[in-house]
């Protein structure tokens, strides 16, 4: 959220220093340009994608949005706790300790070793997981790249018609001027929503995504490592090398 606030508080901020800000407003919204553009670039995607795909478009940018702190300190610290506890009391510590795991991969992965999964197994189990979650988030990411590839096009082609109209309206010279101003808004829009909206949105969801593949293959060392009998403290220090001793915050 306070990226969005903060983009549009730049973006307000560069039409405020031109001159006669009011005025540029007028002159760059042309409702039937912008409504060309969108629904031509929905119209493609939709083409493109399942519905089921394309009834996700909220929510994948709900996930891209909201607010959403990734701290690997905090992490590595409660992992910590549960090496120590695995130490101490073994399965049965874990038992008592699963009901404070907020991270459903952490926890799926802790069930696994309650069951008596070897280490083998947690580790394919945690990979299985991590490789089916980055493929649901290249899917989100994918989207809206093609929504960038699309808004430009229909932007283009709604110079394309603008240009016949304007050429039909050969014999009003004095029409000429706001005719091909008309005709160029719509590219404007299609670049506009390309660069300022669905190429930003799917390049942040990249982002989140490594954040996340990251803090997965954290935590699947960690499991790893502690059914091995490694010592929690060097656990802790190996997910702190992973990390470069900093946590990874995402506003």
């Amino acid at each position: 959220m306070l990226s969005i606030l903060l983009s549009m508080g730049l973006l307000a901020g560069i039409v405020m220093v031109m001159d006669n800000p009011q005025q540029l407003v007028n002159q760059l919204w042309q409702f039937n340009s912008f409504l060309l553009v969108v629904v031509g670039t929905f119209a493609a995607t939709i083409l493109q994608f399942p519905t089921r795909d394309c009834l996700k478009f909220f929510g994948w940018i709900w996930a891209a949005f909201r607010p959403k702190r990734v701290q690997f300190l905090a992490d590595i610290h409660a992992f910590h706790t549960i090496a120590v506890t695995y130490q101490r009391d073994g399965v049965v510590g874990l038992t008592a300790i699963l009901e404070t795991v907020k991270s459903p991969f952490l926890s799926k992965a802790l069930n696994a070793v309650v069951d008596g999964a070897t280490v083998a197994q947690v580790t394919d189990l945690c990979q299985q997981t991590t490789r089916s979650i980055k493929k649901r988030h290249e899917l989100a990411i994918f989207f809206f790249e093609q929504m960038g590839k699309y808004a430009p096009s229909f932007g283009l082609l709604g110079t394309v018609i603008g240009l016949i109209q304007l050429l039909a309206a050969l014999d009003s010279p004095s029409e000429l001027g706001q005719g091909m101003a008309l005709a160029l808004i719509t590219t404007f829009y299609g670049i506009l929503l390309a660069n300022g909206v669905f190429s930003p949105i799917a390049g942040r969801l990249y982002v989140l995504d490594q954040h996340e593949e990251r803090h997965n293959d954290m935590i699947t060392m960690g499991i790893r490592e502690m059914m091995a009998g490694v010592s929690p403290l060097l656990i802790q220090e190996k997910m702190l090398a992973t990390v470069h001793n900093r946590p990874t915050v995402v506003a």
